[in-house]
């Protein structure tokens, strides 16, 4: 397995339930593609060095994660398609 880090930027507007649910969401694809996810740190709410879809703020979650293959495509795909997801990157560990 690789490894892998996701850090995602979430609409600082959205509740913390459903926060909550969306970081749940990503882990339920990774669970779902024989992934796992090893750690999860949350950074907490960050204020934006520009705009970025009209935010000031976001908030900050790194997810460390184990896929298989062609998992992280899979992954990053849903990611970018998530409206409530206002920047992300991942990246793969050496």
């Amino acid at each position: 397995m690789r490894k892998y880090e996701l850090v995602v930027i979430i609409n600082p507007d959205l509740e913390e339930k459903k926060t909550k649910e969306l970081i749940d969401k990503i882990k339920g694809w990774v669970e779902k593609e024989n992934g796992k996810v090893v750690k999860l740190n949350q950074w907490g709410k960050k204020t934006l060095i520009y705009l970025i879809k009209k935010h000031q703020n976001g908030f900050y979650f790194l997810l460390e994660l184990e896929l298989e293959g062609t998992a992280a495509q899979k992954i990053e795909k849903k990611v970018k398609l998530e409206e409530e997801i206002i920047r992300y990157l991942m990246v793969r560990k050496d």
